[in-house]
């Protein structure tokens, strides 16, 4: 018992210890006016952040980045399809901000085509997928936010490319078992 308690004592003051430093990376990268440093800044300042998780409906969510999005950019051409799709367990506030960067740049690159978003289930893990195809040389979103804050939720994020397109792909927590 006494080993268990000092390896957690351990663990925890290293996670204080990366926490301090993801925030000296978010004050370096906040002098920094490039939109892909503005992003890892999110990121960074998400993963800095202790996980207050809660169930979030993950189609509600998707919904409403993406109306954001349409707000802020009127003049863009955005096609979003969102399916419904599974509660999950989240920090709305690490993850919001990696989803709408992620997304801004999948709708840009789809250039009014559909973006799709949606979810299936692997091995009891809820995979979000958004799936588009881009336009002919849009080069590939930047995953370095949202993975990040996925792999900060336990979590993972990775791109997936077949004739039908690219997908990028997250994972999150299940918000009820399934």
């Amino acid at each position: 018992m006494a080993e268990l308690s000092r390896q957690r004592n351990s663990l925890e003051a290293k996670a204080v210890r990366h926490r301090q430093l993801l925030a000296e990376a978010t004050d370096l990268l906040s002098g920094v006016s490039l939109a892909p440093a503005k992003r890892l800044e999110d990121a960074c300042r998400a993963a800095s952040l202790p996980l207050e998780r809660a169930v979030c409906d993950l189609q509600e969510f998707i919904e409403s980045i993406t109306s954001t999005i349409e707000k802020r950019l009127p003049s863009s051409d955005f096609d979003w399809r969102v399916a419904e799709m599974p509660q999950v367990l989240l920090a709305q506030d690490s993850v919001g901000p990696a989803l709408e960067g992620l997304l801004e740049q999948i709708g840009q690159a789809a250039q009014g085509r559909p973006v799709e978003a949606g979810a299936f289930w692997r091995n009891g893990i809820p995979v979000l997928f958004l799936r588009y195809q881009p336009e002919s040389g849009a080069g590939e979103p930047d995953l370095v936010p949202a993975r990040s804050v996925t792999r900060h939720h336990g979590g993972d994020c990775w791109l997936e490319n077949d004739s039908g397109g690219t997908a990028v792909c997250l994972t999150f927590e299940p918000g009820a078992p399934i």
